[in-house]
């Protein structure tokens, strides 16, 4: 009788020993992992926010191997909050260089911001980004699912309210719906007063557009004229970096009236093309549709 094979049975028996103890390790490492996920999550959470210097407080709803839902997020002093979110969802691909946000889905989004000398800030949530880079501003390479989601901001010329509720990769390919208010604007030499304007929204390499229509409660052009119940269509597309915009207005009124004249139901139409400095604009006056009163 051979009895050669007996030694290389006893080594394939502590290999698979050696094997299993290994495959078991793993699985138990694992499943430590699965079931101290949140914690896990939470103190990455807080390390990220903790090293950027950004005060944020929120609940974990929900954390899984792609996708994590958070919820009463509040980022900034809570007092004045950069931005609040009533739930964000976040799919997460993962890489050599670690998890990266893949999509975004949120509800209830209010984020608070300034333009001033042609620069965008977001208070708190601009320590996020690289702070040696000197790029501007742009829109980041996520999809996107945007529902009640609003913008507070202030501008030079007053402060805008805008809701927009859209789905769509951000940098190509969103669209939805948008809405802007503002209580005045001034745009020198006029003030005008109860802005609310609605209307599609997409974006394209970049670059945001908006078809909007509405109007306003009216106007005052100091030493010019009042306008009474103006009227705007504007089909404007912004720069990559928010700082420029150029497009097509239309621009009419129940009545504008100044110093010796008075026209009934006057119809303007031209281009626009600017940026945060300046604005040129070709106006045309439409003559069949005013009226001297």
């Amino acid at each position: 009788m051979d009895v050669s094979a007996a030694p290389p049975q006893r080594r394939w028996s502590r290999r698979r020993k050696l094997l299993m103890g290994v495959s078991s390790t793993l699985v138990l490492g694992v499943a430590a992992i699965w079931l101290f996920r949140a914690p896990i999550a939470d103190r990455f959470a807080q390390q990220q926010l903790n090293d950027r210097g950004v005060p944020a407080t929120y609940e974990i709803d929900r954390i899984g191997w792609r996708t994590q839902r958070l919820t009463n997020l509040v980022i900034g002093d809570p007092k004045a909050p950069d931005l609040t979110a009533r739930s964000i969802e976040l799919d997460l691909r993962y890489g050599w260089g670690g998890p990266e946000i893949d999509a975004v889905r949120a509800d209830g989004v209010v984020v608070r911001g300034t333009l001033r000398g042609g620069k965008l800030s977001f208070g708190a949530l601009d320590k996020f980004r690289d702070p040696a880079s000197r790029e501007p501003f742009m829109l980041p390479e996520i999809d996107a699912a945007l529902r009640d989601a609003r913008i507070n901001l202030a501008t030079p010329w007053g402060a805008l309210t805008g809701r927009i509720d859209g789905a769509g990769l951000l940098s190509d390919g969103f669209s939805g719906q948008a809405a802007v208010t503002s209580a005045a604007v001034n745009v020198a030499p006029c003030t005008i007063g109860g802005i609310a304007l609605l209307g599609p929204v997409a974006i394209k390499s970049g670059r945001v557009r908006f078809d909007v229509k509405g109007g306003a409660d009216g106007a005052i052009c100091k030493d010019l004229a009042n306008v009474d119940a103006p009227r705007v269509a504007a089909d404007v597309t912004l720069t990559p970096t928010f700082n420029g915009w150029d497009g097509m207005v239309s621009v009419s009124a129940r009545r504008v009236s100044g110093d010796g004249f008075a026209l009934t139901a006057p119809r303007l139409h031209g281009s626009v093309n600017g940026n945060v400095e300046s604005t040129a604009a070709n106006w045309t006056l439409d003559p069949a549709a005013a009226s001297l009163a």
